[in-house]
């Protein structure tokens, strides 16, 4: 199916057809879960039987054969409940359809401005040839209505004329009331767009926005829908935005390039190279194409384009020339320098206008988008550009790019750099700019002001050099001593080139130059007389340097500072200057020589009392210098305090807990990583007291004080051994894995024993029974419950498939035994009952096993009766007759008289009746096994047994 296709909303879509009429495809919403909804086809002709019959005849249909091809198509902006549409087609017809009646307006568009409605079938004025536009889809219709009145519907029809010189087109507004479609005016477009096509346009408000192609670059213009000035023909006000020029290597450019240092083939690469000039996509678009060009060529491929290169930049140095070589005459053999350069001259030039041709195509405008009122956004084929405010930087370009003066006169300055650079060219203003220097050394009188106003660079530089000429050593004749006078202020000449250097600092400062402040500060203290206060130059410098963000030149100051008292004072600002401006590994590579207390102070004062949250992080930073300087346990310890002040936050707001378990878990991390680095005779700090009060955990309700801890000096410690931070680590490990299975945030991490459980009950028994182990919590609820998921492993095998069991039963140890899931399930039951159950549990937990078995009523595996057999005999017993099971509990007396038969057997007895039974409980199976009817099967066997006991 051919034609335009235009989506009205989820559901309703409109096709346009070759002939002119139109397809109609909608379905009724049927709700979100279903997705098999039924769609209906309406088409509807153009016009009436008669017109659409006529084609068929010669006589009657004498327009063009797709005249009526529809190539543009619009409705009103979703959401909406209007579900008209409005199409332009070839013969610029322009028509309005409604649903389940058709096409019941048709108009032609003209330039001129008219008022009336042509009837359905509509046809041209004869003797005039019919101007098709273009069969291209295209973005010429718009459909709005404006705020306040929105049952009065707007068109926007856009006829452009590629033709014109003076614009690109032109914009008629019509309106739609009643069934009418009515010409409100004519809206011409600006000289801007001539030879430009329009590729998209909007209504925001009552301002529309145009979007153009310019010859490959974007170009966006706005002006108001006023309705009276359109009536009224009045000319519309456009104004223009476009991108930033950006640098562009044409053949002019690449000369330019070739007149600096360096290989050619480096020039060029530089130029190719530099930021903002080709996208990497572009570029490596272009070295493929290049390859590939080069590949195509007779003969073996050099041997750089069968390489694989690790980056882009490598790739390109290497093969863009490599299909050139350097030939000798073959009359005089002589190398052929000269051919040889112009080839690769020629190559690069290539390979550049490919990456331009490449970047003009990728900055092609498409569309439109709008975000909110007045937001609108370019979409470009590689790129989004966004439509900002005019700022003064802009205003002044745009202004100077359009040849207009700058109404502000401070400003005039401007507009004579901007006509020189583009009137004059590069070479000819490094010649002005060099010969402004020269009058400035020629001692033109410029006042001092101005100078630092418009030249602080060039100024910087002469001042430095006229200090020579004050004091009493300068050289200067008394002509010259006069003519300096002339142009000093206040007509004085400085008596020392220290006076006049502090007079340029001050001056400097006083036009808010601090560079030059400092610079001339430094100078005056270089110069200062051995018996002057320098107190507050120095400060002047170290200050100066620390706010201009020159750290190393600010050390390197504060180290040459005189006054230990100032060195002091300004250890905490250079230190944190440095932190907030990304400084750190700068800060960590200075000595501070015998002030490194200092610093540590200076950073342990933020650690404590600075937002946890906020950065820099000033805990991360003082473990940073603790570690490069092999203070293990004190890096240590300032990263666990960092997790008690996170853990101190959390239990405030348990908001925070999703955003700050996994700081603090890393905080605990790291304080085990430092401190596992120490002697391992000293794997512990000191806490103070006072950072205990955020430790949640460990918080302690003391009475009777004794009144000596009240004395100074007397303060509670900490002692935090390694295996205290392990034990806070795994526990916080644990609560975060259960913080998804909490119903609230009031939950939030709970006491170890709740974790254990949590993860029992999410099936995570490999996580539950570790952190069990390592937290040292008892496990009797966790084998509990997976006795239970084993027992329905028995019973039911989908419970593999249809609940998570990926952290047991599917890992790939257990995944790979033999057997059904059941059979793994208890495989897996009995090896960690082996690992973490025995003599120092009392076997409690291959107890709890085989009591949650037979409360089901079912038969326990004989490994596990095995276990407590060999270890619980009486257990087994008394556990059998608890449960009702008097058959299994008269088996395991005789299994236990008998094994205790055997044992004597391999032993030598002391006396003969030197065997010990538990007879109590014995006793107690015979009463109950001759009270059941009918009696256990093995019942009389044991009645023997014991008979024949005692009668020996």
């Amino acid at each position: 199916m051919e034609g335009l296709v235009h989506i009205h909303g989820p559901h309703c879509v409109f096709i346009g057809q070759p002939s002119g009429s139109l397809m109609r495809l909608e379905t009724e919403y049927t709700g979100s879960g279903r997705s098999d909804d039924e769609w209906t086809e309406s088409i509807f002709q153009t016009g009436s039987f008669l017109s659409s019959f006529k084609s068929f005849l010669p006589t009657l249909g004498a327009t063009h054969s797709h005249a009526s091809e529809i190539i543009s198509m619009a409705t009103h902006p979703w959401p909406t409940d209007i579900d008209y549409v409005w199409t332009l087609s070839r013969d610029r017809v322009l028509r309005l359809w409604k649903p389940r009646i058709g096409c019941v307006v048709a108009k032609t568009l003209s330039h001129g401005v008219g008022r009336e409605s042509s009837p359905i079938s509509g046809r041209s004025s004869p003797g005039k040839p019919q101007v098709l536009l273009d069969a291209e889809r295209q973005t010429l219709l718009r459909v709005f209505s404006f705020t306040g009145d929105d049952d009065h519907f707007y068109i926007l029809a856009f006829l452009p004329t590629l033709s014109s010189p003076m614009f690109g087109g032109s914009f008629q507004l019509l309106d739609t009331l009643s069934d009418q479609v009515n010409e409100v005016g004519v809206i011409q477009c600006s000289r801007h767009t001539a030879h430009c096509h329009l590729q998209d346009f909007m209504v925001i408000g009552n301002v529309l926005y145009t979007l153009w192609d310019r010859q490959g670059q974007s170009m966006v213009e706005k002006t108001m829908l006023d309705l009276s000035s359109v009536r009224n023909n009045g000319l519309s006000v456009w104004e223009s935005a476009l991108c930033a020029p950006e640098t562009e290597l044409t053949p002019a450019n690449l000369e330019e390039v070739l007149m600096g240092k360096g290989s050619m083939a480096d020039k060029y690469f530089d130029a190719v190279m530099r930021p903002n000039v080709f996208s990497t996509l572009t570029l490596r678009t272009a070295i493929d194409q290049y390859t590939d060009a080069c590949l195509s060529l007779p003969g073996p491929p050099p041997n750089p384009l069968t390489v694989t290169y690790a980056s882009l930049e490598e790739n390109i140095a290497a093969v863009v020339g490599c299909t050139v070589n350097l030939n000798r005459d073959p009359s005089t053999g002589a190398l052929q320098h000269d051919k040889y350069w112009n080839a690769l001259k020629r190559d690069w030039e290539g390979f550049i206008a490919r990456c331009r041709e490449i970047e003009r195509s990728a900055r092609w405008p498409l569309v439109l988008g709008a975000q909110g009122q007045g937001d609108v956004i370019v979409v470009e084929r590689e790129r989004i550009s966004a439509l900002v405010a005019e700022d003064l930087p802009i205003h002044l370009h745009q202004v100077l790019s359009h040849d207009l003066r700058i109404a502000d006169s401070q400003y005039d300055l401007f507009g004579i750099l901007w006509t020189l650079r583009h009137k004059v060219g590069a070479q000819t203003m490094l010649s002005l700019e060099s010969c402004l220097v020269d009058l400035m050394h020629q001692e033109i009188a410029f006042p001092f002001a101005d100078i630092l106003k418009d030249q602080a660079d060039d100024a910087a530089f002469i001042l430095e050099k006229l200090a020579g000429c004050f004091g009493p050593d300068n050289a200067l004749g008394q002509e010259d001593r006069d003519a300096l006078q002339n142009v000093l202020p206040s007509s004085q000449l400085f008596d020392s080139s220290y006076s006049f250097y502090l007079y340029m600092a001050t001056l400097f400062k006083s036009n808010s130059l601090q560079h030059y402040e400092v610079h001339f500060t430094q100078l005056a203290l270089s110069v200062a007389p051995s018996n002057t206060d320098t107190s507050f130059l120095w400060h002047t410098v170290v200050r100066g340097y620390i706010d201009l963000g020159l750290f190393e030149e600010a050390y390197a100051a504060w180290i040459s500072t005189p006054s230990d008292t100032q060195k002091r004072e300004h250890i905490s600002r250079l230190v944190y200057r440095m932190c907030e401006s990304n400084q750190v590994d700068k800060l960590l590579s200075l000595n501070f020589a015998t002030y490194a207390d200092e610093v540590e102070d200076a950073l342990s004062f933020k650690a404590r009392n600075a937002d946890p949250l906020i950065r820099p992080s000033y805990p991360h930073i003082l473990y940073s210098w603790f570690l490069s300087r092999g203070d293990y346990r004190n890096a240590a310890s300032i990263m666990y305090q960092r997790a008690r002040k996170l853990q101190g936050l959390m239990t405030r707001e348990p908001s925070l807990v999703t955003r700050l378990a996994g700081e603090q878990l890393e905080a605990y991390m790291i304080a085990m990583n430092a401190l596992s680095l120490a002697d391992p005779k000293n794997l512990w700090f000191l806490l103070p007291g006072s950072a205990d009060a955020t430790n949640e955990h460990k918080s302690l309700i003391t009475r009777n004080i004794p009144e000596s801890r009240y004395s100074l000096g007397k303060h509670e410690n900490e002692i935090i051994q390694l295996s205290d931070i392990q034990y806070e680590y795994t526990l916080l490990s644990a609560q975060i894995a259960v913080i998804p299975a909490l119903p609230s945030l009031t939950e939030i991490l709970p006491i170890p024993s709740s974790i254990i459980l949590k993860l029992a009950q999410s099936n995570r028994f490999n996580m539950a029974m570790a952190t069990a182990r390592s937290l040292e919590v008892d496990m009797t609820d966790l084998f509990a419950h997976l006795t239970i998921q084993c027992l329905r492993l028995s019973h039911n095998p989908d419970v593999v498939v249809q609940e998570d069991t990926s952290d047991w039963l599917l890992t790939d140890n257990v995944s790979t035994w033999p057997g059904t899931p059941a059979d793994k399930g208890w495989r897996y039951m009995r090896e960690s009952l082996r690992r973490h159950d025995g003599i120092e549990t009392d076997f409690k937990y291959s107890k709890i096993t085989l009591e949650t078995i037979l409360t089901f009523q079912l038969s326990p595996p004989p490994w596990l009766i095995q276990v407590l057999e060999d270890y619980h005999h009486e257990y087994l017993i008394r556990v059998s007759l608890r449960f009702g099971n008097l058959e299994q509990a008269v088996d395991h007396t005789l299994s236990l008289i008998r094994k205790t038969e055997s044992r004597l057997a391999r032993e030598t007895p002391r006396n003969a009746g030197s065997m010990w039974l538990p007879y109590t409980l014995i006793d107690q199976v015979l009463v109950s096994g001759i009270a059941q009817e009918p009696s256990p099967p093995r019942l009389s066997e044991l009645r023997m047994e014991v008979t024949n006991r005692d009668l020996s």
